[in-house]
């Protein structure tokens, strides 16, 4: 019991000054131990030294220095650079396909990786120049559903619509009538050009691979178009017909697909 109770110890203790230290912003023994007693772990002065001693034997790098006859300590390192997390929170920001709700998760969790001092600055520098973002919150399960169908080697079914001069749904039908499902072998999941793609061996009884864009909906890639088109059906239909001519034309994957 005492071992696991140490064991936590160490962790809660690592835990706290991989999120709330750095070399600009060290943290004295004193204040490490009282900081960690208000999270109702249990700590003491005496044993701070001990606990990050055991800490760098374990390959966890506790930096320390002395100031004012009082020892300090801060992480020194972590698994990626304040650059490396910026890139990362740019490149979230300037996809399309992921929402801005979802954009507001992942680059506040990106930033934590950088501890709190960190996260604060990355957070403030941090700039949302994407105007286009899409607002379904579902695509990131589509893409985890297909692939986890690709990791499993399982089929994919779906419905595939178009939209109208009015932005709604228009599902493909069978000659019945009814909406027409499709049944897939997926081969790959590929980002091209900000759009998610999937290519599949078989759709029904075709024979040829074909591809479809499993994302990005016809209106978003002319929405100031159709602004510009008003409520002459006309203009409305030349820009859609456009916008699908530009959506389903064919696309190398090549490089992709090995």
């Amino acid at each position: 019991m005492a071992e696991n109770s140490t064991k936590i110890i160490l962790l809660k203790l690592y835990e706290f000054l991989l999120r709330e230290t750095d070399f600009e912003h060290p943290i004295s023994r004193i204040d490490l131990a009282e900081r960690l007693r208000e999270q109702g772990v249990p700590c003491h002065v005496r044993t701070i030294s001990r606990d990050i001693a055991a800490l760098n034997e374990f390959g966890y790098e506790v930096g320390s220095f002395m100031r004012d006859h009082e020892r300090y300590y801060y992480v020194p390192e972590r698994d990626f650079s304040i650059p490396e997390l910026k890139i990362m929170m740019d490149a979230i920001h300037a996809a399309n396909f992921v929402t801005e709700k979802k954009t507001e998760d992942l680059t506040n969790r990106i930033a934590a990786l950088g501890g709190s001092h960190s996260k604060a600055l990355l957070k403030r520098n941090s700039k949302d120049f994407n105007s286009r973002k899409h607002s379904n919150e579902t695509i990131l399960y589509s893409v985890d559903s297909i692939e986890a169908a690709l990791q499993k080697k399982k089929k994919v079914s779906f419905c595939y619509f178009d939209l109208d001069e009015k932005a709604k749904r228009v599902y493909r039908t069978r000659e019945n009538g009814e909406r027409k499902r499709y049944i897939v072998d997926p081969i790959a999941l590929v980002l091209n050009d900000d759009n998610y793609y999937y290519r599949f061996s078989d759709i029904e009884k075709d024979a040829a691979l074909m591809l479809y864009r499993c994302l990005k909906p016809l209106w978003y890639t002319r929405v100031e178009e159709l602004k510009k088109a008003g409520k002459d059906p006309d203009a409305i239909r030349t820009c859609l017909n456009e916008a699908e001519n530009a959506l389903t034309s064919p696309i190398d994957f090549s490089e992709y697909m090995g």
